[in-house]
């Protein structure tokens, strides 16, 4: 019982403060675009209160989507361009038994999802293949690095509180199969903690 209620409140925890990219375009956000010179494609990934961030998908390789990334603070009317993903690079794919890496940003393939946290200047990407969803933390900071979570199954969203990244992985029983590897991590990419769905099915 005491299992099944983490679950179930890890799931809640994950609805809030998940931001999902290719969210439809107002007329407010079409003039800043249109204002800021960015493609006419361009769409508001992610947005709070002191930062926006945009997305283009230029253009498609190997079904995923090559994305642009800017980030645009309101405050001092600031545009930077973050990023361009790169789906021909040596990317990896992390999983439950792996730690957090650094990588540069030539080696994230694609993004689908953008999370942001404001208070620490940091936002979270995440992009998937057909088979395995890639996971990053990318400080707005210069000098700091870009972290890699170690969770091939995606983001489930951010904890309501904290904010803190939860995320899930697959892993293999020994027989064959597949179950679920539910992770909290800190923003610098540390896992706070673990949690195994392993036999939950059969509950």
């Amino acid at each position: 019982m005491r299992r099944i209620f983490f679950v179930l409140l890890v799931m809640l925890m994950a609805t809030f403060a998940c931001v999902l990219a290719n969210i439809p375009v107002d007329k407010t956000s079409s003039s800043l675009i249109q204002s800021l010179n960015l493609p006419t494609t361009a769409r508001v990934a992610a947005e709070s209160y002191n930062l926006i961030v945009f997305a283009n998908v230029d253009s498609t390789y190997n079904e995923m989507d090559v994305v642009t990334l800017w980030t645009y603070k309101p405050k001092d009317k600031t545009l930077l361009k973050l990023l361009t993903t790169n789906p021909r690079s040596d990317y990896e794919c992390l999983g439950y038994e792996d730690k957090a890496q650094r990588v540069s940003f030539t080696s994230i393939p694609t993004i689908n999802n953008v999370y942001i946290n404001a208070e620490e200047d940091k936002i979270l990407v995440e992009g998937c293949d057909d088979r395995n969803c890639y996971s990053y933390i990318i400080p707005l900071t210069e000098g700091l690095p870009t972290i890699q979570l170690p969770c091939n199954a995606g983001v489930l969203g951010m904890s309501s509180e904290e904010e803190l990244p939860i995320a899930q992985s697959y892993t293999y029983y020994n027989g064959g199969g597949r179950y679920n590897i539910i992770s909290v991590f800190d923003w610098n990419g540390k896992c706070l903690k673990h949690f195994s769905l392993k036999g939950m099915e059969s509950q």
